[in-house]
This record gives structure tokens, sequence and C-alpha cells, in this order.
């Protein structure tokens, strides 16, 4: 621990957080933020509703960390426990307070409130309540001496927010010496060990900046960390593109596909899709970009044969007993063509057709095996075939995300290069 940073402690609340019926979003957030506040995050707790659970947690969190953030637990039934907990931490009684009773009032000014609401006014006496500027259940505040206690809501929409208000006007600042500056560099088409040993001493433990990697869905993000001088994330952020080269394509919340809309933006390009075994996951990743009408013109699920040859003009002898099937390198290649045949203003096209599992598998094609293509006006069809790992979400996000690295190295003229979980055929 850094002895001259605050210290933050995080406590979650809800059964549904503990017995896994929901992620908790929460606290990943807030350490993120109170991070870039300068304070130095030293736990997440979940706990259930439970009133004297809660409370030990937070006495557990006053006596190591300055400042305690509670979220969940204020709303209006009976399993809001959280006023009542903090109560208890402080040896102190619910009391109502009027300006939280007024909010209530106004909140609820077109419909009638029910009267469990009036149990979101209470407080600790020695607490005051933080506005919601979007919900019902007001905060709670406490602060004493070198101790900060602040409750906020559950649901995300209210919590972020209000959180941003306590931010503003409660939590004390840190000096710029001791802020906490922090930048993911994301990368696709390498896996994560080649990654690393490409980085070497770049990752050594004690470097400043510290410099570590995270995998998730075959992105694997560096993450930078440094105090004080943001300055120094420049430089080794200029380091790490110097070894990783095009494998990079975004930093901090830049996402593939957000990558891919710009790229194609920026050359006056457009991009159709055809999708067999994707069901339409990756129209829904590069549709989730602000401004992919300007550069995604949409596509084909052509689950079936008959909608392949129909729709995409597919040979019909492929899906015969003598053809190579749906899963093959030639139909990938035919319905790549295909879209540039039938939307004749796209510039690219990307086709996946696999087997996702775990019905369709067979013992030459197993669950996992998928062929994509990239076709252009400009250049052959490039077609690849993937042996993915997973379960069948899993496989199925795996190929939207090859067939988007695949059109990234495309458009970004990269170095041909074998992707993660790609296999030639001579190994199939």
């Amino acid at each position: 621990m850094n002895n001259s940073l605050q210290t933050a402690g995080i406590l979650a609340i809800g059964d549904e957080l503990v017995l896994g019926q929901k992620l908790d979003t929460n606290s990943q957030w807030l350490a993120s933020r109170l991070t870039e506040l300068g304070y130095e995050v030293i736990t997440h707790q979940l706990v259930p509703d439970d009133q004297q659970t809660i409370a030990d947690a937070i006495q557990t969190l006053m006596a190591n960390a300055h400042l305690v953030i509670c979220t969940g637990g204020l709303g209006p039934t009976l399993d809001d426990l959280t006023r009542q907990s903090l109560a208890d931490v402080l040896n102190d009684k619910l009391v109502t307070d009027d300006q939280a009773i007024a909010q209530l009032k106004a909140f609820f000014k077109d419909i009638p409130m029910p009267k469990a609401n009036l149990a979101q006014a209470l407080r600790p006496a020695h607490a005051v309540c933080l506005t919601n500027p979007v919900g019902t259940a007001p905060g709670l505040l406490y602060k004493a001496d070198s101790t900060i206690i602040a409750c906020l809501p559950g649901p995300p929409s209210e919590m972020m927010p209000m959180f941003d208000q306590l931010a503003e006007h409660h939590l004390a600042q840190q000096h710029a010496d001791n802020a906490i500056h922090q930048r993911l560099i994301h990368t696709v088409s390498m896996g994560e060990s080649e990654l690393a040993t490409k980085l070497g001493s770049l990752m050594d433990r004690g470097n400043d900046p510290a410099v570590g990697t995270t995998a998730s869905g075959l992105i694997v993000t560096c993450r930078l960390r440094t105090t004080g001088n943001r300055a120094k994330l420049d430089l080794i952020e200029n380091q790490i593109r110097q070894h990783l080269g095009d494998v990079v394509f975004g930093v901090d919340d830049q996402t593939l596909p957000q990558t891919i809309i710009s790229l194609l933006k920026e050359q006056n390009q457009c991009l159709a899709a055809a999708e067999s075994c994707t069901g339409g996951m990756l129209g829904a990743l590069l549709t989730a970009a602000s401004g992919s009408s300007d550069a995604y013109e949409g596509g084909w699920i052509t689950y079936t044969n008959e909608m392949k040859q129909k729709c995409l003009g597919v040979p019909a002898d492929i899906f015969s007993q003598q053809g190579d099937g749906a899963v093959s390198q030639i139909c990938a290649r035919y319905m790549a063509l295909g879209v540039l045949k039938h939307a004749p203003d796209v510039h690219h096209a990307l086709a996946i057709t696999g087997i996702a599992g775990p019905c369709g598998a067979t013992p030459d094609k197993p669950a996992g095996t998928v062929w994509i293509a990239h076709a252009s006006r400009t250049s052959e069809p490039d077609v690849r075939l993937f042996h993915f790992k997973g379960s069948r979400q899993q496989i199925r996000r795996y190929a939207c995300i090859s067939a988007l690295a695949m059109l990234h190295r495309a458009l970004t003229h990269a170095a041909p290069r074998r992707l993660v979980f790609e296999r030639t055929p001579s190994e199939d």
C-alpha cells in the first residue's frame, strides 16, 4: 500500500450479487473512478441483504480505509437494510429527512406515492442525504475526522450521477503528485503469451509505469498505470506500439467495431456481411458503434443451405453428398463473393460459416470449426479456417472478432499473420 494515498474500500450489497444472479458492475466502475481521483482502492466486498452482516462489513472497512463506498440496499422494501445497518455502525437512530420527503413528493407528483417509499427518506441522525437526480432513493453520507462513508443506490443509472456529485462536493482531491493515471491499449490478432514475450522487460514488476495484460474474447489489453506524471504514459505507449506494431487497434474505451467503422469512413468505403453460425451477431457488434450507418450497409443471415443458395448464389452442388458442405472454404468464399455481387455499392464483404455446437458437430468437423472469408473489390478473397474452443456463445463471438480482425488487417495493410485459433486446412 502507498501510504501517501488516501485508501478506499467498496461494498456491494444484495442477495442477487452474492448468489451470482446479477453481475456487480458498480464496483468495477467505482474502482476506476476512485483511482482517477487519486484514491488507492484496497478491497471490493459483496454481502447479502442482512443487517448485521452489512454493519460488520462497514465497520471492518472503516478500520482499514479512509473512504467507504456502499452500493445497494436503499430501496423501499423490507430487504433494503443499508440505512439501518449504517445507523447501527454509528450507534445512531433513524430520523426523517424533510428535504428527502420533499424530493419524493416531487418525484411522485403525477402518480400516487406508495407508502413504502417513505422509508427512503430515513437517515441516521448524524448522516446527511445525497440528492438522487433520477430516482427515488436518496444516498447517505457520513463524515467524521478522516473517515467518509457514502451509501449509494444499486441501479447504475442512479449510482453513477450520485457518485459524480459526491466526488465534486465531498471527496477531497489528491495532490497532483499522487494522482494515478491509467491507459488501456487494445490489441487483436495476437495471443497473450506471444504479446507478453514481445513486450519483454516492459512488463517487469516494479516498473513505472506498470504494464500488465488482460485477455478477453480474443482482445488482449495492455494496462498502463503510473502515479504523478501523465506524460510517462505517452512514452511507454510509444514503446509498446513499437514492439507490437499493427496488432494495436485502439486505446481506452475504443472498441474493435468502432475502429473498423472509423477506418472504413476514413477510406470512404463500406462493408456488408453474410452470417451463418453467428446469426447476426457480427452485424449487432458493428451497429453498436456510433456512426455505423455511414460504413455498414447491412447483411444476410443465411442460416440454412437453401438461404445460402437463394440469397447469395452459393452453388447447390456444394451441399450435395459429393460437395464440401456449408462449413467449408469454398462455401465461405462463395458467400463473400455473393455479398459483393448483391450489394454492388460495398467495397468489402465478410462471410462466416461454421459449427457453433454442440449440435451439428461431426468427427471431421467438430464444434468450433468455422470458415471466415474477407472479399473486396480490389483483391482475391482471403478465406481462413478456425477451430475455436469454448461454449456456443464464445465460439460465435470469437468468430465475429476474428472476422473483424481480418478486416482490420486488410484496412491497415498489415503484413500477413496467423490469427489466434487459426488452422491451416492440412492441420484440419
